[in-house]
């Protein structure tokens, strides 16, 4: 798609409820709402629409978002900022971990039976702590999505996709993207998902080097390559990022 207009803002009233929604201009031939996890709603309206025509659809589909917006509440309840102290719990490839903070001589961070045991010359420095196990996050994500993108990119090969460059960042919103150019990114966030979770991700983004749009041909591939994707997919959104 060529998006060829910056986003807009809308605020779609509910009852006593204002539904604020981004909208992006692209060439296609109808109106999409994704509601995403994160509880953020992003709308694709065809060039040709109005600002109008997109609000008055967008009220029509309110009671719609509404329920996307309190499905994904069940999932993700309001938790405390995180301390990077003994006790808490992080999750790593979809299990809980308990963290356990001792001062040492390094910055580590060790995966010990049930326990994230993390070390530092800092014990009562929460924003080292926390970057301590970022940086463990984002290794094993590194290592570990690579290692899973290659059980599917072979066979994606043999259908005429791209050869992907493959690149990693935390990101807030999306799971992954892929350019027209061939260029995956992945959030590494994706480690904290179950295996089978990340694998639906990864194959995901795959497919769209064979086809760049969410066209049939596009889910007639998932479809083809992974049959349970959208039971996976309904799995994913419950993963809470903490």
């Amino acid at each position: 798609m060529v998006i060829i207009e910056s986003p807009k803002m809308i605020t779609v009233s509910y009852s006593n409820l204002q539904i604020p929604v981004t909208v992006w201009f692209e060439e296609r031939n109808r109106l999409r709402i994704t509601v995403q996890p994160d509880k953020s709603i992003v709308a694709k309206a065809p060039l040709d629409h109005s600002m109008e025509e997109v609000q008055a659809k967008l009220e029509k589909r309110a009671p719609w978002m509404i329920r996307q917006l309190e499905y994904f509440d069940q999932y993700h309840p309001v938790l405390p900022d995180r301390q990077y102290i003994s006790g808490e719990t992080y999750y790593y490839l979809g299990r809980q971990y308990r963290l356990k903070v001792t001062a040492g001589s390094e910055n580590a961070v060790k995966l010990i039976g049930k326990f994230f045991m993390l070390t530092t010359t800092q014990p009562e420095n929460l924003e080292r702590k926390q970057q301590i196990l970022q940086d463990w996050y984002t290794s094993h994500a590194r290592v570990f999505i690579q290692n899973r993108a290659m059980l599917f990119v072979d066979r994606l090969i043999g259908l005429s996709a791209k050869t992907p460059e493959i690149k990693y960042r935390r990101m807030n919103k999306r799971w992954g993207s892929c350019t027209p150019a061939g260029v995956i990114t992945f959030n590494t966030e994706l480690i904290k998902a179950p295996t089978h979770c990340i694998d639906y991700v990864v194959l995901h983004e795959l497919c769209h080097l064979v086809h760049e749009g969410h066209s049939a041909k596009f889910y007639h591939l998932l479809d083809v390559l992974m049959p349970d994707w959208k039971k996976r997919k309904e799995r994913l959104e419950k993963v809470i990022l903490t």
